[in-house]
This record gives structure tokens, C-alpha cells and sequence, in this order.
């Protein structure tokens, strides 16, 4: 806690984000847990984890590490590390002030976490865990639990092994390219600041939190952002709860594709399945209103959220997260939505949110300049600003895979990127009526 405590007041200070800067190099070969806190999670788990445990908290579900690099993890990252890094986690509890600052969680107009759920996440405690270590260089690590209990272990998952590996690699170099490595991730940071300065009409988001270089190292980017934009607002805030908590800045997050897909893969009929995306959004409208009014509506194809969605939830929910495909094509596609419901979706100030793999200034640029003046936009970024230091980040994913023993099916817009049983994605691709190209 004594060198949180110090680097916290470090990079809190006023001055340029150039200046007074711990030693970065230095702490990516540290032999510190990667997580320490609990709150060390995107702020989408908190508002998930709240809407799980009051509505479904029993469902038995499984997360699985999958990697879908060329990477052999368990040949860089050493066994020992990451059973101590798991074992650290499941020892961590919530203390008083991470309590008290979750239930001041009222950035979007209400307060948002309840006493009931308050109460459960103080007593929380991550569950058991598989972990094997195969003879070709994968890494087999699940965590099965009920899924009030679970759900937070995908961004415990990627956090740890993004951390443990990237350690690794910073040890193979030596004190001069561990300190350029850092130096390079400093001056592209700086030219990203210095294009959003450039161009104070690009709002965005950090949403990079579980697939950080390291934890230090993303709560440098985000000091560095609050202090380095230059236009208030433009900076909206982090995904991070705890880097959040840590610099006062604005937690930010919507909502993932789990909450669909268990719910789908428990579905029994095709009736129930076809009516599972139109649930979620009942159900978490039902408990956030329009402060988390943002549709996720890629998880089994977009289209096929546009063609049903009610009309009450057309008009009541405020957002769309473009999460997989052309954001560009997805876009125009929800603007001629929203004209063909009868919709003055400027009027009703409706925004989108891109969030698949955005790049600064490459991808970012010229979103803007397709859709400036049509439609509102909002962008959230993830590895281009918290792993962006000239080293290949990782394709890692936790995902659901079983849901009470049955296999957890996504569609994505992308067909490349669908996953699950053969036989069931085609079942899901009638259902949905699959289309996307």
C-alpha cells in the first residue's frame, strides 16, 4: 500500500504529465500481484454484476481463457506466477472505502448500486479455479461458479495474464530497451493527446482496462489524458472502477454480450431464444433507465436487432455500441433505423458508440468525418491507448462458453468471429435469421 499510496499522489500531481513520473520500466518487472483490488474491473462488470445478482444469480456458467494469437502463453508466462497471481485474488476483499465509493456511484443522474447488492460484493470472494498448463504451450484456466459469483472473473482473467505476460517479456530485455519500450509507449500517448487537442470535437472513453500493458502503466494513460486534454469533456473517463476511484475520474461502461448469451443458452424453446435480446433490454432498461439506455446488438447480428426491436425501446434507449463489423456500414444502417421507426434522432440526441479495435488517428479520423453533423458519437477506445508501446498486444478473450452445463453460443457481425458448436450456430442463425455479410 506504500507504494500505491506514493504513485497515486505522484500521478495525481498538477503538474504536465511529462514531469514527475514513477519508474514504469521498472515496476512491468516487479514481482507484485497484477491485481490487488476488486475493483480493478471495467465499470460495465459493476452494473452487469448488480443486474446478474438480482435477476439471475444462480445459473450455473463457465469462463474460459481463449487465445486466439499465435502465441504459446504457458511457454513465456511461468505456472508458478500466475497460481500466485490467482491465489492473490481469491484472498482480496472489498474494504470500507471501495465499499463507500461504490455506493456514491452516481455519475449518470441517480444513484446506481443498491444496499442488497452493496451487501453481497462486500462479502464477495473470487471462486476456484482450473489451471493446466498443456504439453504444446496452452494454458487451460476456467472459472465455474453460480453466475453472480463469476461473472467478474473475465476481466480478472485478461488482466492478470496480460500483465504476467508482458512482465515476462519486459525481463528478456535489457534496463536500456526496457526504459525505450516505455519511451516509445510515451511519445505515441503524446501524439494521441496531441491529436485529440487538435480536434476538440472527438469525444472518446478509455475502454482499454483488461487489456492494459499493466496496471501502472494504465493508470499513467489515464493520468496522463485527464491532464493532457486540453478541452473539458472530450476525455468522458475510464473504463477502469479502480483508476476511476483512484483519480477521480468519471467511470464509464455499458454493457457485454454475456448477458444474451447465457440467457440464450439456457433458453428452451426457439420462441425463448428469439425473444432473449428484447429481454435484456426490458429487463436492464426495468433497472437503469435511460442512464445505461445502450443497446449491445451484435450477439446474434445486428440486423436482426433492427428488424425487431420494439418501438418503446427504439425511442427509450439512447446509444449504440458498435462492437464488430464496419462501423461506418453498421452506423448508416442504425441512422436509417431510426428514420424508419419515426425517429428524429438528432432531436432525441441518440449517439453510437465504436468500440472494435479503434485506432488513433487511423480508424478514429475518419469515423469522425463520416458522421459529423449526422448522428452524435462518442468513441470508445481500448488497446490502442492502454497496450500501444510497440509490442504486439495479445488476442486474448474470457468468454462464457457454458451456461448450466449447455454451450454458450455469439454470432457477431463478423462470421469469422462466431463461435460454438456447429450445430447449435446453425440453430441460432435460423432463430436470428443470420444475414449479416
Amino acid at each position: 500500500m506504500q507504494y500505491r499510496d506514493q504513485m497515486t499522489r505522484t500521478m495525481t500531481s498538477p503538474l504536465p504529465f511529462s514531469k514527475r513520473t514513477p519508474d514504469l520500466a521498472q515496476s512491468m518487472v516487479s514481482d507484485r500481484p497484477p491485481v490487488t483490488s476488486l475493483l480493478d474491473l471495467d465499470f460495465y462488470k459493476v452494473s452487469m454484476g448488480q443486474f446478474i445478482f438480482l435477476n439471475y444469480p444462480d445459473i450455473v456458467v463457465r469462463f474460459s481463457l481463449i487465445n486466439r494469437g499465435p502465441e504459446r502463453l504457458g511457454l513465456i508466462i511461468p505456472e508458478r506466477k500466475l497460481h500466485e497471481a490467482l491465489d492473490c485474488l481469491r484472498s482480496l476483499t472489498v474494504d470500507f472505502s471501495e465499499e463507500s465509493y461504490l455506493r456514491g456511484i452516481d455519475n449518470y443522474g441517480a444513484r446506481m448500486l443498491g444496499e442488497p447488492y452493496l451487501k453481497f460484493f462486500r462479502k464477495y470472494q473470487v471462486p476456484e479455479y482450473h489451471l493446466e498448463y498443456l504439453p504444446d504451450g496452452r494454458i487451460d484456466l476456467r472459472f465455474e461458479a453460480p453466475w453472480a459469483l463469476v461473472t467478474y472473473c473475465e476481466l480478472y482473467i485478461m488482466r492478470i495474464v496480460n500483465e504476467l505476460y508482458f512482465r515476462e517479456l519486459m525481463r528478456m530485455m535489457s534496463p536500456l530497451e526496457r526504459d525505450l519500450t516505455i519511451a516509445e509507449g510515451k511519445n505515441r500517448l503524446a501524439a494521441k493527446i496531441r491529436f485529440f487537442n487538435e480536434n476538440s470535437d472527438i469525444f472518446f472513453a478509455n475502454f482499454g482496462c483488461r487489456r492494459c500493458f499493466g496496471y501502472d502503466w494504465a493508470l499513467y494513460v489515464d493520468w496522463a489524458l485527464m491532464n493532457g486534454i486540453e478541452t473539458p469533456g472530450q476525455f468522458r473517463g475510464t473504463s477502469s472502477v479502480f483508476i476511476a476511484k483512484e483519480l477521480g475520474l468519471e467511470p464509464i461502461g455499458t454493457n457485454a454480450h454475456e448477458l444474451q448469451m447465457v440467457l440464450a443458452a439456457i433458453a428452451e424453446t426457439d420462441e425463448e431464444l428469439a425473444d432473449v435480446p428484447h429481454k435484456v433490454l426490458d429487463q436492464w432498461y426495468d433497472l437503469y433507465g435511460s442512464a445505461q439506455a445502450v443497446v449491445l446488438p451484435d450477439t446474434f447480428g445486428s440486423r436482426y436487432m433492427m428488424r425487431t426491436m420494439s418501438q418503446k425501446n427504439a425511442e427509450r434507449y439512447r446509444g449504440i455500441r458498435l462492437d464488430s463489423g464496419d462501423p461506418a456500414k453498421e452506423g448508416d444502417e442504425w441512422i436509417e433505423f431510426w428514420k424508419n421507426r419515426g425517429i428524429d434522432h438528432v432531436a432525441a440526441k441518440k449517439f453510437l458508440i465504436p468500440s472494435d479495435d479503434l485506432k488513433v488517428p487511423t480508424t478514429v479520423k475518419p469515423l469522425h468525418n463520416h458522421f459529423k453533423g449526422r448522428v452524435l458519437v462518442s468513441d470508445g477506445i481500448g488497446t490502442n491507448l492502454t497496450n500501444d508501446l510497440g509490442l504486439t498486444p495479445l488476442k486474448i478473450v474470457a468468454k462464457v462458453t457454458h451456461a448450466n452445463g449447455r454451450p454458450a453460443i455469439k454470432l457477431s457481425n463478423v462470421p469469422g468471429k462466431i463461435s460454438g458448436p456447429p450445430e447449435l450456430v446453425a440453430r441460432y442463425k435460423r432463430v436470428f435469421g443470420y444475414d449479416q455479410d
